[in-house]
């Protein structure tokens, strides 16, 4: 049987106003699951890896998050497993800002266990009442705070696209961000990536070309302004 020609379905990333809309409104209507989907863009997880983070995995201190586990939708049924290659199991950096919404949410749940008196897990992505997020329930959750904030409605794992496109328009470079997200090597994300290159190939000439330009020491030049000024006034009054 010759099987149909797989077709990669088209990488739909946000661009940078669209995240900070996104973010913005997600604070501002209370979302509880905001530090959520900044935590997904800022880091490029898959959603199985998310909804399989757990707090022993986040080093508030480092500033880092070790994935070790995933959490998939398997025949309807919620499945624990490790990373599928040795390169998905990996730690991450992350910014001060993701960092600050993470114990801001962190805070939340501690909050809410003292009014239940217990938990019930110890991931990560968890409703208020201690349980762990469904996956596809997270996906339907991100959807529906793209529609409430005028957005165009991705799929959850676009997140993951949108981290790299923002990367590569910031300039970082393509090895970096393949590690970040778990890649098994560079030639996967150039493959995935591609039509985004020439974004970042521009960056790149303008970067390469600005070390080229003759550099313009300004107290000098101000100074050689001021004294050509007054010159022209000693002149000036000579005549």
């Amino acid at each position: 049987v010759q099987l149909p020609r797989y077709e990669r379905p088209d990488i739909t990333p946000y661009d940078e106003l669209q995240v900070r809309e996104l973010l913005e409104h997600a604070n501002r209507t209370g979302d509880y699951f905001a530090p959520v989907w900044r935590l997904l863009i800022a880091s490029g997880m898959r959603r199985g890896e998310i909804c399989g983070l757990k707090w022993c995995d986040v080093n508030m201190y480092d500033g880092t998050i070790a994935i070790n586990e995933t959490r998939l939708t398997i025949d309807g049924k919620v499945v624990t497993e490790t990373p599928k290659t040795r390169k998905s199991r990996r730690v991450t950096s992350l910014d001060p800002g993701t960092i600050t919404e993470l114990a801001k949410f962190r805070n939340a749940q501690d909050d809410a266990k003292t009014r239940l008196g217990s938990w019930h897990s110890p991931y990560v992505v968890t409703d208020l009442d201690g349980q762990p997020i469904n996956p596809d329930r997270l996906s339907r959750l991100f959807k529906r705070a793209c529609v409430k904030a005028g957005l165009p409605m991705p799929r959850l794992h676009d997140t993951r696209h949108t981290s790299v496109t923002l990367g590569m328009s910031a300039g970082v470079p393509i090895h970096v961000l393949s590690g970040r997200v778990g890649h098994s090597n560079v030639t996967t994300t150039l493959n995935v990536y591609s039509a985004f290159l020439p974004r970042a190939d521009k960056l790149a000439a303008d970067v390469i070309g600005a070390t080229m330009n003759p550099v313009v020491d300004l107290d000098a030049y101000e100074t050689r302004t001021h004294l050509s000024g007054h010159e022209t006034v000693t002149n000036l009054n000579k005549l």
